[in-house]
């Protein structure tokens, strides 16, 4: 399978998850929000807010805490975060979705 079909299918999951589609590198996501009315924008920021935790795995691996939270930025004040753990936070939720379709595509679905 090529690259470009596992990115369209990962955008796809995206979307059925009810979050903004975006590659590894974020891109047009800013030009997405600015399309959103304050409500729709909100509600897509609380879903990844809540997808970039599960991708994390904190709940999975309690003893690695401050290794993953310091890599994600989390529990930082929204002025400490720098681009680096936005990025990260962005990239897991890529290859967590990115890890789902390869599962199905490996399972037969």
């Amino acid at each position: 399978m090529s690259q470009e079909m596992r990115d369209t299918l990962v955008k796809i999951k995206m979307l059925e998850a009810g979050i903004i589609p975006c590659g590894v590198d974020g891109s047009s996501l800013g030009e997405a929000f600015q399309k959103l009315d304050n409500v729709t924008k909100r509600k897509m920021k609380r879903k990844f807010r809540k997808l970039w935790r599960k991708a994390s795995g904190i709940k999975k691996r309690p003893a690695e805490w401050e290794k993953i939270a310091a890599y994600i930025g989390l529990g930082l004040p929204k002025e400490d975060r720098g681009s680096m753990q936005k990025h990260n936070r962005l990239t897991s939720v890529f290859f967590m979705f990115l890890d789902s379709v390869m599962e199905e595509l490996n399972s037969g679905r």
